[in-house]
Order: structure tokens, then C-alpha cells, then sequence
């Protein structure tokens, strides 16, 4: 290759002289790529310094908010350093303990579980060495973790109380006394109520599949009995919910929504226009259909959570989804709600119509418009929601 030649790593540009080109067409092949080569160099660097003087430029000439005096920063560097050497330096940190590898293997079984140990010893015939007839040791054990499952069991508690009385006197007689029953009269104990009540509403298990369940363990109890028995508890229960509901009010903070479920209708069903003809096949079918099936209505079972103070949830249960019912357990309450876009939560709104006209302004207009629709509330937690 010709010494006339250079590359991009060739400081010096390449030279020609036009009155004389050479001929060769791998020398001038190469000639080119390297006058290419050179071409886009100088470009670059064009660019760059087009690049750097805009900066200064904008440096120099721009606004008094986007220039910065480079001494400007010097006027408290003094205070710094006098700041930096009133403060205590920091406490040496603790070696830090090597957290040992989480392993990829079986967990072990949960403290809180009780344990029953069964020992398996060692058969007596086998206590021997098989190769000298000597007695063995007991060096160690194994231990192997099973879960296992205990299935629930009812028993009938027999209360006995005692009569005692006076033996001349042939009276004055005295019994001992029993401990209250949840249901006057009833047999159920507070322990199968709960399991009852548990099932049904926190494990979604109906009446008619706890009657079958029940009846596996021995117990042969009506769907109708267990029904009463709800009913009887949540009689009993009442004050309970109404302590719950009270503090649950004295949240600064609570979650609401609403969901739907069906529910019998035990409002009087439409007479039949006795002139109507009902084939047997409609009859069967009718009367084969369930009274779940073919009388109920959609209620509504609202639930309010209260904030960390208040740690409680409640239902609300009501037949319809008029705005009145959440108005009507939160009346005389004031706070935060947080629920869905639903317009019966709008008396409890903070400002939601000033915040739908001015969130989609551009952010220095809401700067400008905020501060005069903004009307704070009497606390920052505790306030009157304003009317939309």
C-alpha cells in the first residue's frame, strides 16, 4: 500500500495532489474510504463544538434563573465547614452477622403446633452386634415430622348440679347453680355454636351441608334447628355489634363498599289467576323447584373498616342500594372515606367537584386556582364534607 495513503487513526490529513492521481484501483478504493472516514471525524467534532457554544450561549445570554454566578456557591462554604465539624461523628457500625442461606428444602413444622412424640425403640432381639455379639449403645435418635390431622369430635357434656337438704327438717332443700347456657333452654354450648356460625359465614358452608357433616360425626341435627340457633345468636350478639359499631365510628379513616347477595323474599307472593291452565309438566317442575330458588330478591351487604386504631369490621345489611342506608350508619360521622365512585358516598366527598375541573389544567394553573377553591376542614382529620 501507498505511503500517500492514511486512516482514521492518522493524525495528519490525507494529501493529493490532482495533477497527478494514480491509476491503481485498490490505491484509489482505499482513498476513498479513508477520505470518507475522514469526512465524518470532522463532522463530529463540528457538531461538538456547535453543542458547546450553544451552552455558552445560553450561560451567558439566557435567563437570571437558569444562570449561576460560579462564586455564588463560595458565599456559605465557610458555614458548611463550621457545620460539619459541629457534628459528632457517627457511632461505629455493628460487624454485620452473615445471615445464614435460606434453604430450598422442607420447612420445619410450625412452634405453635402442638406435638405428640411417638417412640419406635430398638426391638430387644436386635440390641446386638452382628458381627462380635456384643450389647449395643444408644447413640442418637432420628426424628421424622408427619403432619397429621385429628378430626373434630362432639360429646355431650353432662352438667349435674347437686341437691342437698335438711334431714329433720325433711325441706330446705338447696341446689348448686349451673353456668348460663347461650340459648335459655336449648342444648347447643357456646362451642358448637361457633362452629356453626364460623362455617356458615367465615367458610361458606350452608346449613344443609353441615347438617350432613354433623350427621358423619353421629349428631343428627334439621337445617331448621341450626337456622333458629343463628338467629337465637344473633340476638345475643347485639350489644357486642353495637360496641363495635360505636368505636368502629370513631375512625379518622374508613373503608366502605358494598356487595350483593341473595336473600329470601318473604313479601306476599302474587295470587295466580285461577282461570290460568298449568300443565303437569309446569307442575312438576314448579314443585320441584326449591323456595330458595324461586323467592329471592337482591339485598345488600355493606362493610365499613375501621383505621388502626379502630381495628373492626362491620356489616350493614340492607334490601336495596339506596344512597339512604350509608347515609344512615354514618350519620353524625366525620372523617375520610375511601370507598368506590358510587354517588351515595357524595355528602362524604371532600371536594370532589373542585378536584374533577381542575385536575386535567396544566400544574401551574392548579397552583393559581387551588389556594381559592381550597375551604380546609375544621381539623385535618375531623371535618364537615361540603355539599356538591
Amino acid at each position: 500500500m501507498s505511503d500517500t495513503t492514511t486512516n482514521l487513526t492518522d493524525p495528519k490529513p490525507v494529501t493529493l495532489d490532482l495533477a497527478h492521481l494514480p491509476d491503481d484501483p485498490a490505491f484509489l478504493k482505499q482513498l476513498v474510504i479513508d477520505l470518507v472516514s475522514q469526512l465524518q471525524q470532522e463532522k463530529t467534532e463540528k457538531e461538538h463544538l456547535h453543542h458547546r457554544l450553544a451552552q455558552i450561549l445560553r450561560h451567558r445570554f439566557g435567563r437570571r434563573a437558569e444562570t449561576l454566578d460560579p462564586h455564588q456557591m463560595e458565599l456559605f462554604l465557610q458555614q458548611v465547614k463550621d457545620r460539619l465539624q459541629q457534628i459528632p461523628p457517627p457511632p461505629p457500625e455493628p460487624p454485620l452477622t452473615p445471615v445464614p442461606p435460606s434453604g430450598h428444602g422442607r420447612r420445619k413444622p410450625p412452634m405453635n403446633l402442638p406435638r405428640r412424640r411417638v417412640e419406635y425403640p430398638l426391638p430387644a432381639e436386635k440390641r446386638f452386634c452382628s458381627i462380635c455379639g456384643k450389647p449395643l449403645v444408644k447413640i442418637g435418635e432420628e426424628v421424622r415430622h408427619v403432619y397429621e390431622y385429628v378430626p373434630a369430635s362432639i360429646v355431650v357434656v353432662e352438667q349435674v348440679k347437686e341437691k342437698w337438704a335438711c334431714e329433720p327438717c325433711q325441706g330446705n332443700v338447696v341446689e348448686s347453680e349451673l353456668p348460663p347456657i347461650p340459648i335459655e333452654k336449648g342444648m347447643p354450648g357456646p362451642g358448637l355454636l361457633a362452629h356453626v356460625i364460623t362455617s356458615k359465614y367465615a367458610d361458606h358452608l350452608p346449613l344443609y351441608r353441615q347438617e350432613s357433616i354433623l350427621a358423619r360425626h353421629g349428631l343428627s341435627l334439621t337445617r331448621s334447628t341450626m337456622c333458629d340457633w343463628i338467629g337465637r345468636s344473633s340476638d345475643l350478639l347485639s350489644p357486642l355489634y353495637a360496641e363495635m359499631t360505636k368505636d368502629l365510628l370513631g375512625s379518622h379513616k374508613l373503608n366502605t363498599d358494598d356487595t350483593p347477595v341473595p336473600v329470601l323474599d318473604d313479601r306476599k307472593p302474587k295470587e295466580e289467576d285461577p282461570t290460568s291452565i298449568i300443565t303437569s309438566g309446569e307442575a312438576e317442575a314448579k314443585a320441584d323447584e326449591g323456595p330458595a330458588r324461586r323467592k329471592t330478591r337482591e339485598g345488600r351487604l355493606w362493610v365499613y373498616v375501621g383505621d388502626d386504631s379502630h381495628p373492626h369490621i362491620v356489616f350493614d345489611y340492607s334490601p336495596d342500594r339506596r344512597q339512604e342506608h350509608p347515609q344512615r350508619f354514618l350519620a353524625g360521622w366525620h372523617g375520610s372515606l375511601q370507598a368506590d365512585a358510587y354517588t351515595g358516598y357524595d355528602p362524604f366527598a371532600y371536594l370532589r367537584d373542585v378536584i374533577e375541573r381542575i385536575c386535567t389544567l396544566p400544574q401551574s394553573r392548579i397552583r393559581e386556582l387551588l389556594p381559592a377553591y381550597w375551604k380546609p376542614a375544621p381539623s385535618p382529620l375531623k371535618g364537615t364534607a361540603p355539599q356538591s
